[in-house]
Formats: C-alpha cells, sequence, structure tokens
C-alpha cells in the first residue's frame, strides 16, 4: 500500500490540501470535486447531460468501474473501483 498526502493546491500553493489516499489495487475511491468558487455550473439538465457523455468518452480508454455518480450543483461526487492492473 502506497500514502500519497500532497502538501499544496496546484491552484493555490499557499492553500494545504486536507486529505490522505491509501493507493490500494482494486480498491475503491470516493472523489468530490468541486467548482470553480463553487458556481453551480451543474444544476441544469444540458450541463448533466455534458458531464454524461464526458465520463463515456473516458471510460472508452481508461479501466475504470464507476460504482456511483452523485451530482450536486456546485460539485459531483465518484465512488469507482482502481483497477488492479493499473499500479
Amino acid at each position: 500500500m502506497e500514502w500519497t498526502s500532497p502538501s499544496s493546491s496546484s491552484n493555490n500553493p499557499t492553500l494545504p490540501i486536507q486529505y490522505r489516499c491509501a493507493i490500494v489495487p482494486g480498491g475503491t475511491f470516493l472523489f468530490t470535486h468541486v467548482t470553480d468558487r463553487r458556481r453551480c455550473i451543474l444544476a441544469s439538465d444540458d450541463a448533466v447531460d455534458v458531464l454524461r457523455n464526458a465520463v463515456r468518452s473516458v471510460r472508452q480508454s481508461h479501466p475504470i468501474e464507476i460504482d456511483a455518480i452523485v451530482v450536486i450543483p456546485d460539485r459531483r461526487g465518484i465512488g469507482h473501483a482502481l483497477a488492479s492492473t493499473v499500479l
């Protein structure tokens, strides 16, 4: 198992990132992505369709099994299993 803990954000080097991640082949992970300035850009059906199409496109070339996706107007959460052959 490998642990990673970045010390700063690329967008704001003075703001530390507050998380730790265990890299485990085949493990299930939850990622939350927040929109810039928490703008509600994911509130419309059209925005969700664009996100859905982007996820479909990425899944064609990457070995990701998505267990769940939650879309909230200012963020999204994705729970997925990392392929055991990635590492």
